[in-house]
């Protein structure tokens, strides 16, 4: 069994959550104390990720999550707030 790795650049900070959404395995998001959550996509599922949003969080992100259906995604911050958005919301405002 081989298991391809990659590293890819974009938080300036450490990460401290990663989910895979289950309906759309092709989309990962990704929390950091950067203050970001970073949308990454690989459209063409050939390992070519690359970040589709930065969308900004008031605080550290701590851990995230995707709705059954990926439409929504929820990320929990270090001060002890819960933010729930839109995925197509996120990309439309923070490509």
């Amino acid at each position: 069994m081989s298991v391809k790795v990659a590293l890819h650049a974009g938080h300036t900070g450490s990460v401290f959550g990663v989910s895979v959404s289950a309906a759309a395995p092709h989309l990962v998001a990704t929390a950091s104390d950067d203050e970001t959550v970073r949308l990454w996509e690989d459209a063409e599922h050939a390992g070519a990720w690359r970040t589709t949003c930065s969308a900004p969080v008031a605080d550290s992100a701590m851990c995230l999550n995707f709705s059954p259906d990926a439409a929504l995604l929820a990320a929990g911050a270090a001060a002890g707030k819960l933010r729930v958005r839109s995925y197509h919301l996120l990309i439309r405002l923070f490509k």
